[in-house]
């Protein structure tokens, strides 16, 4: 199981192929928000450099879905 390092926050094992969205909701960071898709498959360090706070967004927006839809596709670049 992958490690994911949140600096000045903690560790937490992240089940395979957890997408780092949704491994940071369920570590129960609050007031943070990212986007990125990206599949924790390997141990990784993130750091929090952006917050709810002071953005000037009512709230970080709903729970990203479980699974990318529609499925994501890998493309040969040109």
């Amino acid at each position: 199981m992958p490690k994911l390092t949140v600096e000045g926050v903690g560790e937490f094992e992240v089940p395979a192929g957890r997408r780092l969205v949704l491994a940071l909701v369920e570590a129960g960071l609050s007031g943070v928000r990212l986007s990125c898709q990206i599949p924790c498959d390997q141990d990784m360090t993130v750091r929090v450099i952006s917050r709810l706070t002071g953005s000037g967004r009512a709230d970080a927006g709903k729970r990203p879905a479980d699974d990318i839809t529609p499925p994501p596709a890998w493309t040969a670049k040109g």
